[in-house]
Order: structure tokens, then sequence, then C-alpha cells
């Protein structure tokens, strides 16, 4: 029974990690795509010619335009949700837990992506993110929506802390990008506080190893920034296999 819950979770893991790879391919590039499409052509008769999409906008899926993920990101992203399915279902089994556990890590999961490709933390995937969060925390009664308002505070704080003393240091890049410190919030709101606390550390640990060890293969300027939401991510779904 185990063995056959763990092998029916990676493939519906592997194939969330198909969708999501478009899902991370395609947010960051409709901005773009917009771009292209609204810019107004020049006619023979000399006037501009405006484009349909500049008055109603197409969804790109339906029109073939948007962003690709390359063979080896494809690859590991879906590689990354099959275990993260198989590692779900042996922590939680077929219990409620596993819903709202698999639906955050797959969120988790589409924010780092996106900012390994684009060194971007969209507010649209977090904002999605906190207003899941905020729902199950106040399924949770008034106790548990208090600990996810509060862990969503103390993240927000501390990591614009951060991002302000470091922005000095980081003047190349500018320090700790405001996606990054809006992440933390989303993950407060997660977790809760006191239990977003371990999460931010072990985030904050992950990135920091992950920079010195560049640093001393000489990978990495002394000034450069690596994107930061990939280690976070890493953080929160540590906590959801952890419990």
């Amino acid at each position: 029974m185990i063995v056959a819950g763990a092998f029916v979770a990676a493939v519906l893991g592997w194939l969330a990690g198909l969708g999501l790879n478009r899902l991370a391919a395609w947010l960051p590039a409709r901005d773009d795509n917009a771009a292209d499409e609204d810019r107004p052509r020049i006619g023979a008769d000399g006037h501009e010619i405006f484009p349909l999409s500049a008055f109603i906008r197409v969804h790109p899926w339906l029109t073939g335009r948007r962003g690709r993920p390359t063979r080896q990101r494809e690859l590991a992203l879906s590689g990354a949700t099959a275990l993260l399915a198989v590692a779900l279902w042996l922590r939680y089994g077929a219990s409620w837990p596993l819903l709202p556990a698999g639906i955050a890590g797959l969120l988790l999961l589409l924010i780092a992506a996106i900012d390994i490709d684009r060194r971007l933390v969209l507010n649209e995937v977090l904002l999605a993110g906190a207003v899941l969060a905020a729902l199950y925390a106040a399924l949770g009664g008034w106790g548990r929506l208090l600990s996810a308002l509060v862990g969503c505070g103390v993240g927000l704080g501390l990591f614009l802390l951060i991002a302000l003393l470091s922005r000095p240091i980081v003047k190349s890049s500018g320090g700790m990008g405001a996606g990054d410190v809006k992440l933390a919030g989303l993950l407060g709101l997660m977790f809760g506080y006191p239990a977003v606390m371990p999460v931010l550390f072990l985030g904050v640990l992950a990135g920091g190893l992950t920079s010195a060890a560049l640093l001393l293969a000489r990978r990495l300027e002394r000034k450069a920034m690596i994107p930061y939401a990939p280690f976070l991510a890493v953080g929160g779904i540590v906590a959801l296999l952890l419990g």
C-alpha cells in the first residue's frame, strides 16, 4: 500500500511539475509578450496601427505566445515535484494535511524556479499564496490566524532589516530584493509564529553557505547577489516535511 501510494504520488508529482514548468516560464514572460504585441506598427498610409491585443487581452496560452522552459530546467523541476510528492505522501499519508502541504510545496517550487530563471519574485504568485495561507489559517480558528499574522509581520520585519543592512554591502545589485522580503512575510503567514523562525534561519543559513562555497570556488564576485528565494523555499519545504 505504501509503495503503491508512493508510485502514484511520484506520477502525479511529475505531471504537476510539467504544468509548473509551463507556468514558471509563462508568468514572467507575459509582460515581455504584451510589450511586443501592443507596440503600434506603421501602415502603408503612414498611420499607426495598434494590434487588437492593445485593447483586448487574449490569453497567451490560447495564442501560443508564452515562455518555454529549457529541457534541463523542465527535467529538474519535474523531478523535484515528483520527489516532493513522494516525501509528502510518506510524511502525511492519505490525510487532510497532505492537501495544503502539497499546495504550499508546489507554490514554493514555482517561486524558486522563477527566481532562478529570471531573478524575479512575482507579486501575483505571492498574493495567491498569501490568500491561500490566510484562508487555511482562518480554518484553524482565531489562534492560528493570529499566529499567522504575527509570523507574517515578523518575517517582513526581519528581512526588511536585513535588506536595509545589506544594501551598503552589496552595492552592485542593491542587496536583498523586495521580493525576498515579501516571501519571508508569506512564509510567516504559512507557518505562523514561532514556527517561522527556524524556516527563515534555515533559508538564511543555506543561502550563506552556498554563497561562501561559490566565493571560495571563485564562481561568485564578492559584491554579487545570488537569488535568495530558492533558499527560503528550501527552508519552507523542509518545514513541511518535518511537519
